[in-house]
């Protein structure tokens, strides 16, 4: 079969997937607008770096000292050994009192954390000083409790030694004149003192000043604390963000030493509440041991005793020592008693009970457990709300400990009272077998006895009192540092994760940018992807151009779109075959306007002229003629009047090109009211048949097939159909026109011509080798 007969290939459209090659190639040709994204983004990450303050982080670690330790705590163990105990230490209830608002209070008063000194520099404006500042201020501590908000003062020197003091508070503005330092001036805040600092930095040009209620500030502090519980449940990790490591430093250090004080404070509140309660009670028993006293000096000396018989000394001797051990039982029942009142006091309700070295070791241990959980609750109770479910713990624990003590009271009386009773019995055994000891030696005794009680219990408390003393004198500090306070690096800003992050956002929002708008993007842009959805085959493909004018292919001519326009017409040379005149017929269309169908039948058919050939472009889109315009003709009649039957001579409306020798022009000049019908009689196909004796090819300028049906009325005259599709203008839908076209075979041996490619991002290896040095067909 030859090869004009042939019916032209068809090829499939390709399956949808995601060309990342394409994807690449659409978003690199924009590289210019990414790099410049990138730029911008890094500037303005670097701007933001800039205008950030450095915060580190500052750690110490404190060792938490338990009751229970052995090894070289020889005071504890000698408290033990006096029994003065106290229970143990429970690690997370002192992370609270770290935690505390009340210490971090005392440590913000210590260290004038309530005032904050800033130097203003060209990028950061929050550059704190600290020691650095050449100024310090102060205000009224009554004053400085009562703000409410912030005082900001800002002082900047005069070239006269004096200051201009600018400051704001809760909205008003102040300005005030300072001739010399020191200085005692009345804000609206309170009474401010201003003195020069003598260690800090002459060369700033201004300082700004935060006054700060230092509530407010602990509380801050407070919250930024971090502090955490070793695996060995003893080791206490404090941490702390801070702009100036040298605060931070002095923060966490002097917190450490703010908790041992606190720590040894409560831990000697026992011991200060056991000595004065037994000071109280040595006030009246000095009194009640004097009167005994006294009574058996009068006794004696009235009744003149001196020396006891052998009979009364043997049996006094076993009353000695029945009185001996009542005397301990009634002192042990009077120190009960003692603890019995003090407990039943409503004014003792939240009070330690003192340690009297009751012998009754499970009552001792109860109160131990009491007072224990008592201190416990007061530490607790600083550094948290009362809703906490930890404090009502230990209330609980304390109500239970309270109740166990009064029930141990009540058992323990029962059992000394019923050893008294006993020791009675069996002393008043003893007491009739002296009977005949004479009487003032039975009264001698009588008083003795009440003597030798009142002394015992007397030299009982003087003991507990000095070793009340001695607890406050052995108390050590309950934590130990182990690491001090260091600045464990920065923080914030994250450098290169901020720049990276810009880098990253500078590449993709534009990448993003770009592969959104494609998206959605319903136009043909390049071959490959006219190819992926037509199954028309491409021809060729036209370079988008900016130089003006329609009749771009010229003899001599050696820029690119000339050169694609040889390239179609190379292509045309293996399609059409000159033995068959149906080939000379070139049809040119497309689906919609300004696709560019008349720009390329012009050049096309300049193109086929330059070979050396005789060619006819053929005005037939008798709806909107516009050759004779695009290629400055002025005839005033063209094929319409011929097809009409007005003209029959289709010579005289034939013109040929200024540029182009051999390019003749037949134009549609006048719009007849039917050109459907116009085009549908035999007088065309009379003067196609002429024409083709007369030219070797015949380009034909029709109108586009989207919008009326004349060009499928030319498809009886044969030759070749170009379709032209348009880079960024013709829509998909288009291709979805072509293709059905095609496949009812419409118009015959149809191909595609892509027009104003944009071909910067694309490079044609010829043209770099060759530079069009070779001359022009």
């Amino acid at each position: 079969m030859e090869p004009n007969k042939t019916k032209p290939h068809t090829q499939k459209p390709q399956d949808e997937y995601i060309d990342l090659a394409e994807i690449f190639a659409k978003i690199f040709i924009h590289w210019k607008w990414i790099l410049a994204s990138v730029i911008l983004c890094l500037s303005l990450g670097y701007i933001y770096l800039k205008f950030q303050s450095n915060v580190y982080q500052v750690t110490s670690s404190l060792l938490i000292k338990s009751n229970k330790e052995g090894g070289d705590l020889s005071a504890m163990s000698l408290l033990d050994e006096l029994g003065l105990k106290s229970g143990g230490t429970d690690v997370e209830n002192e992370v609270e009192i770290i935690h505390s608002k009340t210490l971090m209070r005392r440590v913000v008063d210590s260290l004038d954390l309530y005032n904050t000194y800033y130097a203003a520099t060209i990028f950061n404006s929050k550059q704190e000083l600290y020691h650095d500042s050449p100024y310090r201020v102060n205000l009224n501590q009554s004053d400085n409790v009562a703000l409410k908000g912030q005082v900001t003062l800002t002082l900047t020197p005069e070239n006269n030694n004096g200051l201009i003091l600018e400051g704001e508070y809760q909205g008003g503005k102040f300005t005030e004149t300072i001739p010399a330092l020191p200085i005692t001036i009345r804000i609206p805040a309170g009474t401010l003192h201003i003195e020069a600092n003598p260690a800090g930095n002459k060369t700033l040009s201004s300082v700004k000043v935060v006054i700060s209620n230092p509530k407010e500030v602990a509380k801050a502090y407070a919250a930024g604390l971090t502090a955490e519980v070793g695996k060995k449940n003893e080791m206490i990790t404090l941490s702390l963000n801070t702009t100036n490591i040298e605060k931070g430093t002095d923060i966490l250090n002097t917190l450490g030493g703010v908790y041992n004080q606190d720590a040894m404070m409560q831990i000697n509140r026992s011991a200060i509440n056991t000595t004065q309660f037994i000071n109280d009670r040595l006030k009246y028993l000095t009194v009640e041991l004097s009167d005994v006293e006294k009574d058996v000096e009068n006794y004696k000396q009235q009744n003149k005793l001196t020396d006891l018989s052998a009979e009364a000394q043997l049996y006094m001797t076993k009353s000695a020592d029945y009185d001996a051990k009542r005397a301990d039982v009634e002192t042990q029942l009077k120190l009960i008693e003692y603890v019995d009142q003090f407990v039943r006091s409503k004014t003792n309700a939240n009070a330690l009970i003192p340690d009297l070295a009751i012998n009754d070791e499970r009552l001792a241990d109860v109160i131990g457990t009491y007072n224990t959980a008592i201190l416990t609750r007061e530490r607790v109770r600083k550094s948290t709300t009362e809703d906490n479910p930890a404090l009502g713990r230990l209330n609980n624990e304390i109500a239970d400990a309270r109740h166990a003590i009064v029930t141990g009271i009540i058992s323990v009386k029962k059992a000394m009272n019923i050893s008294l009773s006993d020791l009675e019995k069996q002393n008043a055994a003893v007491l009739s077998r002296i009977r005949s000891v004479p009487r003032q030696e039975r009264e001698f005794i009588e008083i003795k006895r009440q003597q030798q009680i009142k002394e015992q219990l007397y030299l009982f408390l003087l003991q507990k009192r000095e070793e009340a003393a001695l607890t406050q004198a052995v108390t050590v500090p309950k934590a130990r540092v182990v690491d001090e306070a260091d600045a464990g690096g920065l923080v914030s800003p994250k450098r290169n994760m901020i720049l990276m992050l810009a880098f990253l956002m500078g590449l993709f929002i534009p990448i993003g940018i770009i592969y959104v708008v494609n998206l959605f993007d319903t136009k043909i842009k390049t071959r490959k992807e006219l190819e992926k959805h037509s199954t028309v085959p491409v021809l060729a493909e036209i370079g988008h151009t900016d130089q003006d004018g329609n009749f771009r292919v010229k003899a001599g001519a050696l820029d690119p779109t000339t050169e694609l326009f040889r390239l179609l017409r190379s292509r045309l040379q293996f399609i059409l075959d000159g033995s068959e005149e149906a080939d000379k017929v070139i049809v040119v269309t497309s689906a919609e306007p300004s696709e560019g169908k008349t720009f390329v039948s012009i050049n096309l058919a300049s193109t086929l002229a330059l070979a050396d050939k005789k060619v006819l472009l053929l005005g037939l889109d008798l709806r909107n003629p516009a050759l004779n315009a695009k290629l400055g003709l002025h005839k005033k009649e063209g094929i319409s009047t011929y097809l009409s039957g007005l003209q029959p001579d289709y010579h005289k409306l034939i013109d040929v090109s200024p540029d182009c020798p051999n390019l003749h022009v037949l134009p549609a000049v006048i719009v007849p009211p039917n050109p459907n019908e116009l085009l549908m009689k035999g007088r065309l196909d009379q003067l196609i048949s002429q024409l083709k004796t007369e030219y070797d090819y015949i380009v034909i300028d029709t109108a586009p097939v989207g919008w009326v049906s004349d060009t499928f009325l030319l498809n009886r005259l044969g030759g070749v159909n170009l379709f032209i599709v348009r880079a960024g203008h013709s829509d998909k839908q288009d291709i979805e026109l072509l293709n059905r076209i095609h496949a009812e075979d419409t118009l015959s041996r149809l191909y595609i011509v892509l027009n104003d490619v944009e071909m910067s991002g694309r490079s044609y290896y010829y043209q770099r080798k060759y530079g069009y040095t070779q001359r022009p067909v």
